[in-house]
């Protein structure tokens, strides 16, 4: 099963990925003949979108930034570099990461500036915190957060979000709840253009505390909310003008957050994201993306008791892991083999 499993993916993959990879390929005859300056951002700017978690996105988004900056659209200037910044925190590129936002942090503060700026540092915060050196920002953030004399609201939710996640992330969930509903209070009143990608940030942290502190239905809530927003920023920002954005990478990573509390959703809520992840996956070309839907299937087919499918999925993380995850192989050998066992299946198990 376990090579039969492997097979499927990586038909599926080069299928997939062929036709981007065609795609790709076309935009890059038309960028040869193309001499509009316009045109070529939203070429580079397609292809920065096709290569999405790989270093040729930030290739393509550098020559989108320089393209940008020699017409003068400060608009596609400062979205891309944001971008850019993005995805260098996604890569873990902590030292490139932080030059761009010193670059960023440099351009004139106007609201659409200050907004990306708080968003990437709620992003860098979360990567220093992850790297387990956070607790002494932590604890800025939070003198700050309690000074009388701090009016500036992009500042606060920033301060407010770092607090949440920095106890969230020491485990003290009750103590993180009170700043994740701050951070979540003050990014709703911003405007929906520039704001909503702080307000998303903030109600995923929340949702995350929430279940941490065993509050299911409002975590689930919570992150139904998140997911509404989501579509309803990607419907009126991006679908219209950029064609091959990565809204499914985005939906696939909400899907996961919420189905982790499959114990708590209602069977029918269940059901319903289990069959939007299994129509996305056919279309996933980012080997993360397929690595978590196919988790979520695991976790709903060990939920319903299915054990010959779950067994399926576990087989096919296995092949996932060897590629992106090696660290993670032991232990879905040791599922795998507690699943066969359960099954009967004792020379499979051994």
């Amino acid at each position: 099963m376990r090579f039969l499993t492997g097979i499927l993916f990586f038909v599926c993959l080069t299928h997939t990925g062929y036709a981007y990879h065609c795609v790709k390929d076309s935009l890059l005859q038309v960028l040869e003949q193309e001499n509009r300056p316009q045109q070529k951002c939203v070429i580079y700017q397609n292809l920065a979108d096709i290569c999405y978690g790989t270093d040729e996105e930030r290739t393509y988004l550098k020559l989108l930034i320089k393209e940008a900056e020699r017409i003068g659209n400060k608009d596609i200037f400062i979205g891309s570099m944001a971008e850019l910044v993005t995805s260098y925190l996604s890569s873990e590129k902590t030292d490139s990461a932080a030059l761009y936002i010193k670059q960023f942090s440099e351009l004139d503060q106007t609201e659409e500036v200050k907004s990306w700026l708080t968003f990437l540092n709620m992003n860098n915060f979360n990567l220093t915190m992850s790297q387990g050196d956070g607790r002494e920002a932590m604890e800025d953030a939070l003198k700050k957060l309690k000074s009388e004399n701090e009016e500036d609201i992009y500042q606060k939710i920033e301060n407010a979000y770092a607090v949440a996640n920095g106890l969230y992330t020491l485990g003290k969930f009750e103590q993180a709840l009170q700043y994740a509903q701050t951070a979540e209070k003050l990014a709703a009143t911003l405007p929906f253009k520039t704001g909503c990608k702080i307000h998303l940030y903030a109600i995923k942290i929340l949702s995350r505390i929430l279940t941490r502190n065993r509050k299911f239905d409002a975590g689930i809530t919570w992150m139904e909310k998140y997911i509404e927003l989501q579509e309803k920023y990607y419907e009126h920002y991006y679908k219209p003008y950029r064609p091959y954005y990565y809204i499914n990478s985005q939906r696939i990573s909400a899907y996961s957050t919420i189905m982790t509390n499959i114990l708590a959703l209602p069977s029918e809520k269940a059901d319903h994201y289990f069959k939007l992840v299994q129509e996305y996956i056919p279309a996933a070309i980012n080997l993360y993306d397929k690595y978590q839907c196919y988790h979520i299937m695991y976790n709903y087919y060990a939920v319903k008791k299915d054990l010959p499918k779950a067994t399926e999925m576990n087989d096919s993380l296995i092949v996932f892991s060897n590629i992106i995850a090696k660290y993670n192989v032991p232990g879905l050998y040791r599922i795998g083999a507690a699943l066969q066992e359960l099954q009967g299946n004792y020379k499979e198990a051994l």
